[in-house]
């Protein structure tokens, strides 16, 4: 029988890292299959998991920032995860106003440059989570004080 005591010992702050950069995984396929409908809303199960497994990682990011002990550099992965998701949001809230806003969600296509955007942080964000977990101890300090 599998034990499952090694991840017992395990940090959850490298857990957490291991899972953002399936999370990025996750991201980098859902910007291929927009690109394969032209931005319509895929009807995919699997698309629509993604989508949400995307949405929820921003709470947990937060929940991670505010609970766990982040040692190092390692801070800087949920930090960037939670302002890639606030800044999306009003890029793609600015793109969508620009070509206009559908009368229904079925209409609804995503614009390619809000495409490119998510993929291009899903590359450079996978390549963080790899060099925090490379250098899990270089040093950094935030230059301000967090709220929480």
């Amino acid at each position: 029988m599998l034990s499952m005591q090694w991840l017992q010992q395990i940090p959850n702050e490298t857990l957490y890292i291991v899972f953002s950069e399936l999370v990025a995984v996750i991201i980098w396929f859902e910007g291929i299959t927009l690109r394969r409908t032209q931005g319509e809303m895929p009807s995919s199960t699997l698309f629509h998991i993604g989508s949400l497994i995307d949405t929820l990682w921003f709470f947990v990011s937060l929940g991670c920032l505010y609970y766990l002990e982040f040692q190092s550099i390692a801070m800087v992965v949920p930090i960037a995860y939670a302002i890639y998701k606030v800044f999306g949001l009003f890029y793609g809230t600015n793109l969508l106003s620009e070509q206009g806003i559908p009368d229904s969600p079925e209409d609804l296509v995503i614009p390619m440059k809000l495409v490119d955007y998510t993929q291009s942080f899903a590359l450079i964000f996978f390549a963080l989570c790899a060099f925090v977990l490379a250098f899990p101890t270089l040093p950094f300090e935030v230059p301000f004080s967090l709220p929480f």
